[in-house]
């Protein structure tokens, strides 16, 4: 049995690590775009980085921080482009000091609960299915005593928010 957070070994049993390993297949996700929503995506990790220090998310949608606007045609959180994930990540590394980039020492989508960043590190992490891939990000808000919203009012929460940013960039740009 695979421990929770054993990325390897569960790739290795689902059989994903065979499949990455075959040279003409290239199957590491490259070109892909991966959807991660749950209780948050720890940006600073390295999973979520290029060789280069940017980042791999290209979008994130905080639902739970109300510091800068939100995504178009919503009206709670905040939406952070690639661009300015890059910024805070890049002054990050200047200040050497979470604090000076956030209140609190977190950056926007840190996942207090640690379940959404072990999935995306399973999923697009650098040992994951699509190491390679760029990713979105929503961190879902608490509802009052009932779990998570998932996104109040709408069914798809990627296309509807996401999907009009994304196309306007036409390609993914990798570094």
């Amino acid at each position: 049995s695979t421990r929770v957070g054993d990325t390897e070994n569960a790739l290795d049993e689902a059989g994903i690590t065979r499949l990455q390993n075959i040279p003409t297949l290239r199957l590491r996700g490259q070109g892909c775009l991966v959807a991660i929503i749950d209780t948050g995506i720890n940006i600073e990790d390295d999973d979520f980085r290029f060789s280069n220090g940017a980042t791999r998310v290209l979008r994130l949608w905080d639902m739970t921080d109300q510091s800068a606007a939100p995504p178009q045609g919503i009206n709670y959180g905040t939406e952070y482009t690639r661009e300015m994930l890059d910024d805070l990540l890049d002054s990050s590394d200047d200040v050497g000091d979470v604090n000076d980039i956030r209140e609190g020492g977190r950056y926007p989508g840190h996942d207090d609960i640690g379940h959404g960043n072990v999935l995306a590190k399973v999923v697009a992490g650098i040992n994951g299915a699509v190491p390679e891939s760029y990713i979105v990000a929503v961190k879902l808000k608490e509802a009052k005593g009932t779990g998570y919203v998932m996104y109040a009012n709408h069914t798809n929460p990627f296309h509807d928010v996401f999907g009009p940013a994304i196309a306007a960039d036409s390609a993914l740009p990798f570094p």
